[in-house]
């Protein structure tokens, strides 16, 4: 059987949450606004109209580059990208080509327990087109240019990603980034970010053409494209190797299926020249402004509650991806129950809104074994202020008695226990504590335990 090597490198492209929008005045929020209320002649490339550079943008964007490792080009200039297309009136972009604020980069990523290095190629500054609006039934398409000159950051990786599920991962370190630094509100929903990816796969000196998937939008839609874009190349492999230059793939996520759109324009075909009006920009004053905004890396962060809790890093990821609690996060890290805590939050997120210290009395009943994980977490939900449990007793009678049956099943284990090896004692705790749903405390549990065993 052939055997193949997966490329794969990301396009993630993120809009700046700045007040106004990159090269004019109008407010860059457009979330929920009537079609082309957010405009003005700018926006909509009227003949005359001359551009000013948003240097709120320009910040965030060296910030950014500063968060993933980039190098900050001296002196960076826009450029003109041309091209039609009905969401773009002025019928050219402005972007950057050869001279972007940002060379270079990386982000470290873990899976599958080994940690490897995805290197950044660039990230550059533009402004975002419009878009389109398909009337459902109707033969035409309505334009909506409210998006139009929003500020747009475009995170370019070298191939480096070797699978779909490393591409999710990245994307989401990406977003978890972006939201840590507070560049962007990263919101996949509302159309804050999403990218474009392209994969080939190659076996030997032999490769399929790179395959340009665009406009994936939800991190599902990612990995689903990218799995069957693999499969379909492999399986179509030999025939796909005679096909020369890139080619463009959308993706219907009804169907779960990439199709074919179009040939892909190479650099020449978007006629690049240097923005004339706008001169190129010293980045040094800039750079020093971004310094002083700049947190502490999304990395450093989920390194330091794994070193305080048993998250896996994904969970660790997720916790610090989402705005409230990473708020409250780094307030409790130092607590000697931050490890209840952040358990009891990360796998049960409806208790975020819950009361503060509701929850941290619970944290900390959990820690010192005055009650279950999940008796809390049914209390929490209800709004109980904390109170141990009293064991009557016919339920102490119920639990004696299901002791006594592990004992007599497990007599190893308690051999082991009498021989010395006291930590056994969890194996008894966690069978009772599934076995009663988490409705007895720990400590009740421990206590009738130690009880039958040292009889």
């Amino acid at each position: 059987m052939e055997k193949f090597e997966v490329i794969i490198g990301l396009e993630i492209h993120a809009q700046l949450n700045t007040k106004r929008k990159m090269f004019c005045g109008c407010d860059n929020d457009a979330v929920d606004k009537k079609p082309n209320r957010t405009t003005c002649p700018r926006c909509l490339g009227m003949p005359g109209t001359l551009p000013v550079a948003n240097r709120e943008a320009i910040v965030k964007t060296i910030q950014a580059g500063l968060a993933f490792d980039s190098k900050i080009n001296p002196i960076a200039k826009f450029d003109r990208k041309h091209y039609f297309y009905p969401d773009l009136p002025k019928g050219y972009q402005i972007s950057q080509y050869d001279q972007p604020f940002c060379l270079g980069g990386k982000l470290s990523l873990k899976i599958s327990g080994s940690e490897r290095v995805i290197r950044l190629n660039r990230i550059h500054l533009e402004e975002d087109a419009g878009k389109l609006n398909h009337p459902k039934g109707e033969g035409y398409s309505l334009v909506d240019l409210n998006r139009s000159s929003t500020p747009l950051i475009e995170i370019v990786s070298e191939p480096d990603l070797q699978s779909s599920a490393e591409a999710r991962l990245f994307m989401k370190l990406v977003q978890a980034e972006l939201i840590n630094q507070g560049i962007s509100d990263a919101d996949m929903e509302k159309g804050h970010l999403r990218c474009d990816a392209n994969i080939n796969v190659r076996s030997g000196n032999r490769k399929t053409p790179i395959v340009e998937i665009k406009n994936l939008n939800s991190f599902r839609f990612l990995q689903k494209a990218l799995d069957f874009e693999i499969n379909r190349q492999k399986d179509s492999f030999d025939e796909l190797t005679k096909i020369k230059g890139k080619v463009t793939r959308g993706f219907d996520s009804n169907r779960g299926v990439t199709y074919s759109q179009r040939t892909k324009e190479a650099a020449a075909d978007y006629r690049y020249f240097p923005e004339p009006d706008i001169p190129p920009i010293k980045t040094d004053e800039l750079k020093i402004e971004a310094e002083k905004k700049l947190k502490e890396v999304i990395s450093k962060k989920i390194k330091l509650i794994k070193s305080k809790s048993d998250l896996t890093g994904e969970e660790a990821l997720k916790v610090v991806s989402d705005k409230k609690l990473s708020k409250k996060l780094f307030l409790k890290i130092e607590e000697p129950w931050f490890s209840e805590w952040i358990k009891l939050i990360a796998n049960n997120p409806e208790l975020v809104d819950r009361p503060d210290t509701l929850i941290d009395r619970y944290a900390e009943a959990i820690y010192s074994r005055d009650i279950s994980s999940n008796l809390a977490k049914q209390r929490i939900l209800n709004n109980q202020p904390f109170s141990r449990v009293t064991m009557v007793g016919n339920q102490e009678e119920k639990v004696r008695k299901s002791i006594l049956k592990l004992i007599a099943e497990n007599q190893t284990i308690v051999d082991k226990y009498r021989s010395g090896k006291k930590n056994v004692l969890g194996f008894f705790v966690g069978r009772l504590m599934t076995e009663f749903k988490g409705n007895v405390e720990p400590k009740i549990i421990n206590k009738i335990i130690i009880e039958e065993l040292e009889k």
